[in-house]
């Protein structure tokens, strides 16, 4: 059977691997923009292996993942030497055709080698001892700069060419403007979530799962297709906390939706903590010098969230009831310009989600002052938990936590049928693992319990939101 490497910059990036034939050809399937970087790195290689041919096939998007699966069900015949694709797919191939791929390992994909790239890019990558596949970004992207910045600092845009360049100005521009920080925004949906689960609880229910992101009004969008759709079992929910939330806080919908009505639940997923972070144009460096800094504040300070309802709204009103502390919330379009506001020292204070919250505290752009959970995470050992700041808070559960929910009146034996392959999922080591690497704890719980879950969240919300009067309905 022939070998399949995927990631099309393996090959040519670990050209000096001991597997790799001095001479010969290889055949490389990609489509667009991955294509024509792949086609710009052949000369350069060729430096270093003259007699290595090398061929890189513009097939287009479907067609690749098309012949490349067909060629996998087909015990690797018509297969090329290497097949480029995305993250978000990857886990497709190796969970239904483990034997088509090669251990990169054996190719020279040393521990050191991971190690340059971040764990979230990984993820999706290996299973167990295990790299079918190396990270690889060749998507374009767009930098957007303040003007006034740059030319304060005399840098032309223009003259950034490479990478070296980027960071050279970037130091330029910081010099010249104190405090100015560079930071990403995080627009991902909370698909990202299900899509590192997904192909297992596929091969657990036997067939494949089409993952579709409906964004929109607050979540509302997805949470009413669901409760629409036929009770089949071929249409399910990924919720989190947010349905409790909103169901507590939005008493007015026109659609009259309620989740508690209108679906069944098959079983609670996992769940991971937010991280309070704050600005680093602010003195505070632990919680408890936070709350007495709060006290100093002319006026109130100021905290920014994804959006009127989010999570990241209601849990910072938890903190300041706890606390006695007063704030002016401040709303933003998703929790992505919400963290770049913190970053920017634009507000004091974010709940953001953990990896968002790790990437801008590894690059000293915020400073993170607890997390929301009563333990502390794995990966910011030093960061206290919240049940260590001292204060009592509301009963609610201000972690974001996944739930898995079916159409109200799917017959039993199917909903069954689909937490018994959740659960299974849920207990699968290489799951658990890449969950565990991310901060999320894989935490399996039954229907019946999610339900429960459901109905305490809308509860014990709803008392906290109408005690502290919190409305943002008109």
């Amino acid at each position: 059977m022939r070998t399949t490497l995927i990631c099309a910059a393996l090959a040519l990036g670990l050209g000096s691997g001991p597997a790799l034939a001095q001479s010969g050809e290889i055949t490389i399937w990609s489509w667009n923009i991955a294509a024509s970087s792949l086609k710009s790195t052949i000369a350069g290689f060729n430096k270093q292996y003259p007699d290595v041919k090398v061929t890189v096939q513009d097939l287009g998007n479907q067609p690749t993942y098309d012949k490349s699966i067909a060629g996998c069900a087909a015990d690797g015949v018509g297969l090329p030497d290497i097949v480029s694709i995305e993250n978000g797919e990857a886990e497709n191939y190796w969970s239904q055709f483990p034997d088509c791929f090669v251990d990169l390992h054996t190719l020279g994909y040393t521990a050191e080698d991971q190690k340059k790239f971040p764990d979230f890019k990984r993820t999706e990558l290996e299973v167990g001892d295990k790299a079918y596949a190396m990270p690889w970004d060749s998507g374009p992207v767009a930098a957007f700069y303040r003007r006034d910045f740059y030319e304060k600092a005399g840098v032309d845009p223009a003259s950034i060419k490479t990478w070296d360049d980027f960071i050279a100005a970037g130091k330029k521009i910081q010099e010249a403007n104190p405090g100015v920080t560079m930071t990403n925004a995080d627009f991902n949906g909370d698909s990202e979530f299900f899509r590192m689960i997904s192909n297992e609880l596929g091969t657990a229910l036997g067939q494949a799962i089409v993952i579709e992101n409906k964004g929109g009004a607050g979540g509302y969008i997805a949470w009413q297709a669901v409760a629409a759709s036929p009770a089949d079992g071929y249409t399910v929910l990924v919720a989190e906390n947010a349905l409790g939330i909103n169901q507590a806080l939005f008493k007015k919908h026109p659609s009259g939706f309620n989740p508690l009505r209108d679906y069944d639940a098959v079983g609670a997923m996992a769940s991971t903590p937010l991280v309070w972070t704050v600005a680093n144009n602010i003195p505070p460096m632990t919680f408890k010098e936070f709350v007495e800094w709060s006290k100093t504040v002319a006026g109130n300070f100021n905290y920014g969230h994804a959006g009127p309802g989010s999570v990241s709204h209601l849990v910072p009103e938890v903190i300041l009831d706890g606390t006695g502390m007063k704030a002016q919330a401040v709303p933003f379009k998703g929790g992505g310009p919400a963290a770049q506001a913190v970053a920017g020292g634009h507000v004091a204070a974010v709940a953001s989600s953990l990896p968002v919250a790790k990437a801008q505290m590894e690059g000293k752009i915020v400073k993170g002052l607890f997390v929301t959970s009563n333990k502390r995470a794995p990966s910011m050992p030093d960061v206290p938990a919240l049940n260590e700041l001292g204060y009592k808070f509301a009963d609610v559960d201000l972690q974001f936590w996944w739930g898995l929910f079916v159409p109200k009146d799917t017959p039993e034996p199917i909903r069954a049928k689909i937490e018994k392959a959740l659960q299974t999922t849920m207990a699968n080591p290489a799951v658990r693992e890449r969950l565990t690497r991310v901060d999320t704890d894989p935490s399996f719980a039954p229907g019946p319990a999610l339900r429960v879950k459901l109905e305490n969240e809308i509860k014990h919300w709803s008392k906290f939101i109408d005690d502290k009067g919190i409305k943002v309905e008109q």
